[in-house]
């Protein structure tokens, strides 16, 4: 009898253990977590632009936790999102430097920032993400 109640008290044990880190796990996807990448920071909710081949192509999407996301796909990287999105004149996907082709809207502006020039400066775009995703695209 001893040994029953033993484990049951230790499968009780293993069950809250389970809970919480299952309770924590929700709590990280719900977190709202910046995007970073060589030096910069971009706050999550913020809008990204893209345009390819003189403005043929043009894709837009938003930093939410942690990635860039455009047409339901997740990123990464921005060079991930370009060469993914991206179609050449021979209809492959190319390889392309996203830091040379996105761009990102400063918070509480209509005002566009090449990801490049921020990567170049080293600064993160804002304190805070007054304008969400889908606002004003």
């Amino acid at each position: 009898m001893l040994h029953e109640e033993t484990l049951l008290v230790l499968m009780g044990m293993v069950r809250d253990v389970i809970k919480t880190e299952a309770a924590a796990a929700d709590r990280a996807v719900e977190a709202e977590m910046d995007w970073q990448s060589e030096g910069v920071s971009v706050p999550h909710g913020l809008e990204a632009r893209m345009s390819y081949m003189a403005g043929r192509q043009r894709f837009v999407g938003c930093f939410l936790n942690g990635k860039l996301v455009v047409n339901g796909r997740h990123f990464t990287t921005l060079s991930q999102a370009a060469s993914a999105l991206a179609v050449n004149r021979m209809g492959r996907s190319p390889n392309l430097n996203g830091w040379a082709y996105w761009q990102v809207r400063l918070p509480g502006t209509d005002q566009w920032i090449p990801m490049a020039a921020l990567k170049k400066s080293g600064r993160r775009t804002g304190l805070d993400a007054s304008r969400k995703c889908g606002t004003g695209l």
